[in-house]
Formats: C-alpha cells, structure tokens, sequence
C-alpha cells in the first residue's frame, strides 16, 4: 500500500490536502483500488485494512505500523525508501550516509542475482541462498546503524532515525521467496496521479475524489492485466445491469481478461 495527497476543493470552504490511498495485490494477475479521503488520519489506514489479514507492505506512515501490530498481518518494509534517505544525505558528501546506500544496493544486487537463478534451482534453495547472502549484509546495515553518529536534524540523523525505528522488521522480506524487497509497485501505480495533479490541480468535491478513485482502480487494473479499457467499459457497462449480483467479481478486470481467452 501506499498513498498520495491530493488537493480537494470543498464547497464554501477554502482548498484543503485531501488524500489517495492505492494498495495493489502481490499474487496472481495484479489489482488495484484506490480509496479518497479528506485527510490523512491514521484512521483511515485502520479503517481500510480492518477486514485484510496476510502481509502487508509499506512505507514507515504510522498509520500502518499501528495495522502490522495485529496479530493476522505481517508487515514488510520498504528497502527503497529507507535507502532513498541516505541516498539524499550522500548527495550532500556524507560518508556514512554513502556507506548506507553502498549497503542497499547490495540487497538489490541479491534480489536481482536470485530472480536471474534458472529454473533448475529449487525455490526453497534459492530462498535459502537469498537469506544466507541478504541477512550479512543486514547485519552489517544493523551495526552501522547503532555506531553511527549524527544531528538528529541533520539529513543523515533523519535517515537513521527512519531505518532505526523500522529495523526489527527490515528481514521479513526474507521470509518467503515471493516477497519484494521494497514497495515499488505500489508507487508506480500512483505516479499517473502524481504527475497529473499538474494538470488537473484539484478534486472538485468529496463525491468527485470518491469517483475518481473508483475510476482509477477500474483503468488502472486494466493497465496491469494488460486490458484494454475502452474495450472493457463499453463490455461491461452494457452488461452490468442486468449481471447476477453473486457473480460481479467476474467482471473486475483481472478476471475479465481471463474470460477474453
């Protein structure tokens, strides 16, 4: 899961940051929903996953951290974000903070040479491979982190503080080979909105963010399953009406383009 904000325009009143919330599956053919609302209380993100149980993959809002306590949900970090942090440290020529991103690249460096292993290799071998490699290199991203030094303002001591308070679950991605080191896919499908807030601006009301989120979900599950969406709105307005209520998840998209083949 991840979220953006978004401007909203409330009627009489003046224009406040209202909030897109996406989340999107990590098995099978790939859906995606997003959900508005006017702010970004960690309510909402309790309130949205209060029926989900499984594991659940974000950035380090609170929101969220407060949902992984639950004992039905394991929660996974984000690798990006944290080394997107000290990545903006380096760029200021801190040391450390190069130490830091030399450190995450090498975990990507494993998530890519596992992903290249051929078919021949076991999951379960190369799940243990990934976790023999990976867990080294956390350890040593560990005890730099509790030797290191820094202005808890400065750049580098917020990077720490971000990957300290987050670090006794920066191994759950090891737990199944199926798990992603970071949340990347989530943001990729936010990124249209955005770079579309530069176009559009704002939301017109409470009820456009609420259509417009059930819009997006529709076209860009389409996106990922590789559907056309002309061609499945015009099918599915046509039908819809009149389709057995018990059967409407067979018109989603994923399933949608099963039934095209």
């Amino acid at each position: 899961m991840d979220e953006t904000p978004i401007d909203l325009l409330r009627k009489g009143k003046k224009k406040r940051q209202a909030r897109l919330w996406v989340g999107r599956t990590g098995n099978g053919p790939p859906g995606i929903f997003f959900h508005f609302t006017e702010s970004w209380e960690n309510k909402h993100a309790k309130d949205l996953l209060k029926t989900f149980s499984g594991t659940l993959q974000t950035d380090g809002y609170s929101g969220y951290e407060k949902v992984g306590k639950r004992p039905d949900i394991t929660l996974l970090f984000c690798l990006a974000h944290v080394r997107r942090k000290f990545r903006d440290s380096a760029k200021l020529g801190n040391k450390d903070a190069e130490c830091f991103v030399m450190l995450t690249n090498i975990l990507y460096r494993i998530e890519h040479r596992i992903a290249a292993l051929p078919d021949t290799i076991s999951d379960a071998d190369k799940l243990a491979l990934r976790q023999k490699r990976a867990n080294l290199v956390i350890d040593r991203f560990i005890k730099k982190l509790n030797t290191t030094n820094a202005l808890p303002k400065s750049t580098l001591g917020k990077a720490i503080t971000y990957a300290q308070n987050r670090k006794s679950i920066m191994r759950n991605y090891l737990n199944e080979l199926r798990f992603k080191i970071d949340n990347n896919a989530a943001e990729n499908s936010i990124r249209p909105i955005t770079l579309g807030r530069r176009n559009y601006l704002f939301v017109g009301s409470e009820r456009g963010g609420e259509t417009a989120a059930i819009l997006m979900s529709l076209i860009s599950t389409c996106k990922a399953n590789k559907v056309n969406p002309n061609k499945y709105l015009k099918d599915i307005l046509a039908k819809i009406n009149s389709y057995p209520h018990k059967r409407i998840a067979e018109l989603l998209p994923q399933n949608w383009q099963a039934d095209q083949k």
